[in-house]
């Protein structure tokens, strides 16, 4: 089952770049796109006036209330991030589509390594490896408290290290954000 979490954000952006896309287009689809943002719980004078506005008012004055409801709700103006990014609530930007799930694993460092490492599994694919070569020692992010542990506010963990042992010579780091239902890693 996929996941589908588009934001509001995401969905205004969309219309914002179908508009955009097509000058001299009918700003209906535009104005529909605003209403929905509405009712999906964004909110600015802009944009309630966007909403409000007819497909026959001139571009130049729907152009102009676009442009001040994307910056009231900080998204980005169309063409203003790559087309595999999302937006986000909060006009955050995330560089991925979620996935499905995540795992953890706690297994042996190795012959090379003593103590522990710890493995990450998104989608049943072992990640850790992929990174800097061997994941982080479980007390170094577990304990005292769980790093992983995703907030609304973005922090950083050290997610793998070298295959030495050492973290610093090889790293791989995540940014760990909650976004209403969906935990982002980037």
């Amino acid at each position: 089952m996929a996941i589908d979490e588009t934001s509001a954000e995401q969905r205004l952006y969309d219309a914002a770049c179908r508009w955009s896309d097509a000058p001299g287009y009918d700003a209906k689809d535009l104005i529909e796109g605003a209403v929905q943002a509405l009712v999906d719980g964004l909110d600015s004078s802009a944009l309630r006036e966007l909403a409000g506005a007819s497909p026959s008012d001139r571009s130049d004055e729907i152009q102009s209330l676009l442009d001040d409801s994307l910056d009231e709700l900080h998204i980005p103006h169309p063409g203003g991030i790559d087309p595999w990014k999302r937006v986000m609530s909060g006009g955050r930007i995330f560089s991925r589509l979620p996935k499905e799930s995540i795992r953890f694993e706690v297994a042996s460092a190795g012959k090379e390594v003593s103590g522990h490492q710890l493995l990450v599994y998104v989608d049943g694919v072992e990640m850790t490896s992929k990174g800097a070569g061997m994941g982080m020692d479980p007390f170094d992010v577990l304990i005292p408290e769980n790093r992983l542990e995703a907030t609304t506010t973005t922090h950083r963990v050290p997610i793998a290290r070298c295959e030495c042992g050492e973290y610093g010579c090889g790293v791989t780091d995540v940014n760990i954000v909650r976004d209403g239902g969906v935990v982002h890693w980037d």
